[in-house]
């Protein structure tokens, strides 16, 4: 698995994320904890947090990290800061840089793991999603 403890310090960037690239930061984020887990289990807070929370209930997963898109945005060198934890990831589009249909791939796969699914579905899901989008293009 992935240390995202050793992932250097944002940089800036000068294109928009594309859909590709959501998709594989995306990928590499479940790869840090695997496709089995899930980031808000039965019972859970049902939200999500860009960040690890250092006082959610000992054992809570939203300790041990963030959620799927905090995870895929660190990856790829995208700032995080605590005042963005009460935004969806659309309206973070802009800070972000993300392309129109990254940010769909990255809100579809935010709804599936905000309902309690694994980080593996929530993958899959984003992944069908980007073929719902290339469609609409043909």
């Amino acid at each position: 698995m992935t240390n995202i403890s050793t992932i250097p310090e944002p940089v800036p960037t000068p294109t928009p994320m594309t859909m590709d690239e959501a998709l594989e930061w995306l990928r590499l984020a479940v790869d840090t904890q695997g496709r089995d887990f899930v980031y808000n289990p039965p019972g859970g807070s049902f939200r999500c947090f860009y960040l690890p929370q250092k006082y959610a209930p000992k054992g809570s997963p939203q300790t041990r990290t963030g959620c799927l898109i905090g995870t895929a945005m660190k990856l790829a060198g995208r700032a995080i800061t605590e005042d963005m934890e009460r935004n969806n990831v659309l309206s973070l589009a802009d800070q972000w840089n993300l392309s129109e249909h990254a940010a769909l791939i990255l809100q579809r796969a935010q709804q599936v793991q905000d309902s309690g699914s694994t980080w593996g579905e929530a993958w899959k899901k984003a992944h069908r999603r980007a073929g719902e989008i290339l469609s609409w293009n043909l």
